[in-house]
């Protein structure tokens, strides 16, 4: 079975799709840390900032993008759909993050791209995989235990220094 989606850097190409799927979404303005929807200059400003990421030692941030054939079947493009990240805490650890839109949720688009993230985490020697939501979020709970991720009470102390939130519940998996 060919997947549906693949996880790319970010290009700025992707303004526009990821902007009209993503930015534009009510429910993530709070994550994102906006009252109110972004303007375009926000928009593209975010995803040049993301385009930079890719220059940067130990941090993988990506595109999601669901696949679209073109008519002439040779060319896949794809339709920007969320975005999927992960930070190095050590130098085998990783914390991983992602977000969807509204209307791609609940199909398994996040599994997928976790999938493929935890592929590339494991080619740049990524041995342990940690990943963090809020205790209401119980669809990012489901997603991550679909992967393979097991709930744990506390992470590790170089994790707890990078994400020092209270409130989360952390989950972790062993990879590659």
């Amino acid at each position: 079975m060919r997947d549906r989606l693949f996880i790319r850097p970010f290009q700025l190409p992707d303004t526009a799709g990821f902007t009209r799927n993503v930015l534009q979404c009510a429910d993530l303005h709070a994550q994102f840390g906006i009252a109110s929807p972004f303007s375009e200059t926000e928009a593209a400003a975010y995803v040049k900032d993301r385009c930079r990421f890719r220059t940067r030692r130990h941090f993988h941030d990506y595109v999601i993008l669901l696949q679209r054939e073109t008519e002439q079947q040779e060319e896949i493009r794809g339709e920007p759909i969320g975005e999927i990240n992960a930070a190095w805490i050590a130098p085998d650890s990783a914390d991983i993050g992602f977000v969807i839109a509204a209307a791609y949720r609940n199909q398994g688009y996040c599994t997928e791209a976790i999938r493929q993230l935890e592929e590339k985490l494991a080619e740049d020697g990524v041995r342990k995989m940690y990943g963090a939501c809020e205790r209401e979020n119980a669809a990012s709970a489901a997603v991550m235990k679909r992967c393979g991720m097991k709930r744990i009470g506390k992470p590790d102390e170089k994790v707890r220094e990078k994400e020092n939130m209270d409130g989360l519940v952390w989950f972790y998996k062993e990879i590659g």
